[in-house]
């Protein structure tokens, strides 16, 4: 056993570092060469805290999900104010024809080519799509950069998750939310 560390009455786990004494020792990890043991007590405080962060994360993704939900239903002040065309114009039933020529549909831009294709009764939601971003952006970005937290969680091996990996994957979405979304503004309008 290492000077200091108190001996844990239940958890052992195998371990094959040549760097421990004995044939089981308590959560034995090896991180970068370093010997790494962790308490039944520390564990517990890791196990809780990653429980805690857990919960936090889902009622945060949650949030976003019940924002942007009653945001394209039309339950906000927000979405009241996207325009709703849900009754056909002339200007939409002849883009709506000019799309159906092929001669045409290029010449079209994207935007109209695909409203003319969707069904009359969605076009409100695709209104109310083009301002979700204003709607919930913002705490989508709040939301999204905690995920930082789950790369140290990786660094400290407090998670079996490679750490490049997870630090590929947060950043990445970090880039869109900080990098892309905040920064142009034809995704954020």
């Amino acid at each position: 056993m290492l000077p200091g560390v108190a001996e844990p009455t239940k958890t052992f786990l195998p371990c094959h570092d040549e760097a421990c004494h004995s044939e089981y020792v308590p959560a034995c990890k090896p991180v970068d060469s370093v010997l790494i043991i962790i308490t039944e007590r520390e564990s517990s405080f890791i196990r809780y805290y990653l429980v805690l962060y857990n919960v936090a994360s889902t009622i945060g993704w949650g949030y976003v999900f019940v924002a942007t939900s009653a945001h394209l239903l039309g339950l906000t002040d927000l979405s009241r104010l996207a325009p709703i065309t849900s009754t056909p114009t002339a200007k939409s039933a002849v883009l709506r024809y000019l799309s159906s020529v092929p001669l045409f549909q290029s010449l079209l831009p994207w935007s109209t080519q695909i409203e003319s294709r969707i069904p009359s009764p969605l076009i409100p939601y695709l209104d109310r799509a083009k301002t979700t971003f204003t709607a919930v952006g913002w705490q989508t970005a709040v939301v999204q950069t905690f995920a930082f937290l789950e790369v140290i969680h990786a660094l400290l091996g407090w998670v079996r998750s490679p750490v490049a990996t997870t630090a590929m994957q947060v950043a990445s979405r970090l880039i869109l939310v900080w990098g892309i979304a905040d920064k142009f503004e034809a995704v954020s309008s």
